[in-house]
């Protein structure tokens, strides 16, 4: 069953009101811009999504390896398998997750975000979608889960895997991770879907309200594997037509479901603050007061936090101010601004993203501590 032609976020809500809930279940979402796309991991699709391609999952363990290789310090948290596909979900690399979510809204924003049509004879933009999961609570896994680890193994196996023949050998690779893994291994569930809340130690999963499902292996390692008709509710999915789309967007912005908060990093919300900035009319000099728009409680919080580093005291007092400029100073500001965000997040992104703005409050700032470390004694 299919709600269809969604127009605003109060029918989507509705719609989402309909979806009878069994006990002891709980409920995720997955929005797709198109409603062409399967629900499979990225590792099962073709390179470029070129059919003329091999897929992913043929050279699966060389990625995952090459990159671990590549990037060491990016993974140096990482204690289990599953902490790998994680990082390397979030980084773009193809793995066996597949993102889902607890929020509807979260799924609503990512069915909206692109293939949008810019004309009303725009051939590219697709209706979107988003499907409806419902998962028994006994069957939701978390990221310590002896089955989560053994089915992430399956991402450092060799191509041609063979349960049978390489057993032993993927036995050990599990116990690398979990020294008191016992040595059985069920093979079902190399050939299940789990689904798996991971640790909340991610700003994205948290702010996305994100779990994932963890595809097993069909017949062969290379082959996918389907998640459960089981996990399909009544109403196995909410069509969303492409001309709701950026009414959509906007409405979902209200309730701050947008770029800039579901993807926190600050490339994201800079590139998120350029497509929605507002020209302002300048005052008649063209120079607006620092203090117009960096609030001074604000310049205080920053000025404090770098006065506890005595390092950069003692090299504001010992440079002349050019080399002092080119110091620890850049780095240690820009870290205190950012550690700022979560109390102070609209000021914070102003100094990050608007150049003209941080440098004044770069020199304002310089310019106290110097004067302060001066009358150090």
């Amino acid at each position: 069953m299919a709600v269809k032609n969604i127009k605003s976020l109060a029918h989507f809500i509705a719609a989402c009101s309909e979806i009878q809930v069994k006990d002891d279940h709980t409920l995720f979402y997955r929005g797709h811009a198109s409603d062409a796309y399967t629900a499979l991991p990225t590792i099962f699709r073709n390179q470029n999504d070129d059919p003329k391609k091999s897929r992913y999952v043929e050279n699966e363990g060389e990625l995952f390896h090459n990159l671990v290789t590549q990037c060491p310090e990016e993974f140096k948290d990482c204690v289990s398998t599953f902490d790998f596909l994680v990082k390397m979900q979030h980084y773009g690399l193809p793995t066996r997750l597949l993102d889902i979510t607890s929020n509807p809204l979260v799924a609503l924003y990512f069915a909206c975000c692109s293939l949008i049509p810019e004309s009303s004879r725009d051939s590219s933009a697709k209706n979107g979608q988003v499907l409806i999961y419902q998962v028994p609570n006994e069957d939701i896994k978390y990221f310590n889960s002896d089955t989560v680890s053994v089915v992430s193994n399956l991402a450092r196996a060799n191509a041609d895997f063979d349960f049978a023949r390489d057993n032993e050998r993927f036995l050990h690779s599990i116990q690398a991770e979990k020294p008191y893994f016992k040595p059985h291994i069920n093979e079902e569930h190399l050939h299940s879907v789990i689904c798996v809340k991971p640790k909340l130690d991610n700003r994205r999963i948290v702010k996305q309200s994100g779990a994932f499902f963890l595809f097993g292996m069909g017949e062969k390692k290379t082959d996918p594997i389907r998640i459960s008709e089981a996990y399909r509710p009544d109403i196995k999915h909410i069509s969303i037509p492409k001309s709701s789309k950026e009414d959509l967007l906007k409405e979902l912005s209200t309730l701050s479901i947008s770029e800039a908060t579901l993807f926190p990093e600050i490339d994201n919300v800079a590139r998120f603050l350029k497509k929605d900035i507002k020209i302002k009319e300048q005052p008649k000099d063209g120079v607006v007061p620092l203090d117009d728009i960096i609030p001074p409680l604000y310049h205080t919080l920053i000025v404090e936090s770098l006065m506890g580093n005595d390092d950069l005291l003692q090299q504001v007092k010992n440079n002349p101010v050019d080399r002092a400029k080119k110091g620890l100073y850049p780095e240690l500001l820009q870290n205190a601004i950012i550690e700022s965000q979560e109390q102070h997040n609209d000021t914070a992104l102003k100094l990050l993203v608007e150049d003209d703005i941080a440098e004044q409050f770069s020199e304002t700032v310089f310019n106290e501590i110097k004067q302060r470390a001066e009358e150090i004694a």
